[in-house]
C-alpha cells in the first residue's frame, strides 16, 4: 500500500520580510500511530512566476511518528518573495493537517490571511 500525498499547492510570501509557516498535525486514530513525512519545499523567486520543474530547495524536512491522539507542530521560515508548497506524506486518512502563517517581525506580528490551508483544502496527488 502506497503512502497517500497532499499539497497546500503553490504559494507565495508577498509580504516584505519571512514568514514562519506553522503545520498542526493531528493523529485521530485511537489505536495507532501513523508515520509522516512533511516538506516544505521553496519554488525560488520571480515576477512573474517563472515555470520550474522542481523545487529549489526544502525549507522543512521532517520524517517521523506521531502517537495516537497527539498533536504535532512543526515549522519553517519563508523568505519574502517566495513560492512555497506544503506536502504531506502519510499512510491513512486519519491525519490531519492544517497550515497557517505568521510574520516573524515584531512590528507587523500575527497570522497572515490567505496562508492558512486546511485538511480538506489539501490536494491529493495520485502517488501511482
Amino acid at each position: 500500500m502506497s503512502d497517500k500525498v497532499k499539497s497546500s499547492g503553490v504559494m507565495l510570501n508577498n509580504t516584505t520580510g519571512s514568514i514562519t509557516v506553522h503545520v498542526q498535525l493531528l493523529n485521530l486514530d485511537d489505536d495507532a500511530a501513523r508515520n509522516v513525512t512533511v516538506r516544505v519545499l521553496d519554488w525560488g523567486t520571480g515576477a512573474p512566476p517563472s515555470s520550474r520543474t522542481n523545487p529549489v530547495a526544502t525549507l522543512l524536512n521532517f520524517s517521523g511518528t506521531i502517537p495516537e491522539n497527539t498533536r504535532q507542530s512543526l515549522s519553517a521560515t519563508v523568505p519574502a518573495g517566495t513560492y512555497y508548497e506544503v506536502r504531506v506524506n502519510l499512510p491513512d486518512e486519519d491525519l490531519s493537517v492544517n497550515i497557517y502563517a505568521a510574520t516573524t517581525t515584531a512590528a507587523g506580528a500575527g497570522w497572515l490571511e490567505g496562508h492558512t490551508v486546511r485538511n480538506n483544502e489539501f490536494f491529493k496527488i495520485d502517488s501511482d
